[in-house]
């Protein structure tokens, strides 16, 4: 069966980037995000080894904070402050996720602004979503913790190369480029 129509749960990085790879390469794409970007304390920030993979981010006009120290800070009150080997890049989750949702529409992948609620392949893949049904040839799920199509248990775990590390953090505004760790306490 040759692949013409590709679904996409999810318009976080992961979804977007393969989105926008997937159209480029000249399959017809529907991805589904219900919001196109919203502030979260993870995810903004990105490691030097996906700034190399994806120059882009780091070329273009988005917004960015580059960090080059980083302080721990221990309950105790104990600091340990170094020099990082190679920059982070922190982003507000949202402008990340709105420019990489435009670079995706930009080539031809279509968002839809809906959420993927449930998915089932019995002769054709079909998806429920909160904009209604839609089918496909194949199903990308890229939603990331808050995935609930109940895929999880199928014994399919990542490998290494398959993980970034990602981050985040509102540092304020100013000269200082440290990123400070402190301690959580959660009731």
């Amino acid at each position: 069966m040759k692949l013409k129509t590709i679904l996409i749960a999810g318009g976080g990085p992961a979804g977007a980037l393969c989105g926008e790879r997937l159209a480029q390469a000249g399959f017809g794409v529907t991805l589904f995000e219900e919001r196109r970007g919203w502030e979260k304390p993870c995810g903004g920030g990105v490691t030097w080894k996906t700034l190399e993979r994806y120059p882009f981010l780091l070329d273009g006009a988005l917004e960015k904070k580059l960090i080059r120290r980083a302080e721990l800070i221990a309950p105790s009150g104990r600091r340990a402050a170094f020099d990082l080997t190679r920059p982070l890049a922190i982003y507000s989750r949202a402008a990340l996720n709105d420019f990489l949702l435009q670079r995706a529409e930009a080539v031809g992948c279509r968002v839809v602004a809906a959420r993927v609620t449930a998915a089932a392949a019995n002769g054709s893949l079909r998806v429920a979503t909160t904009m209604g049904e839609f089918s496909g040839d194949f199903l990308t799920v890229a939603t990331g913790a808050r995935n609930s199509l109940g895929l999880a248990g199928d014994g399919w775990r990542p490998a290494p190369r398959d993980l970034e590390l990602t981050f985040g953090a509102f540092p304020p505004c100013g000269l200082d480029r440290r990123l400070r760790v402190l301690p959580t306490l959660v009731a």
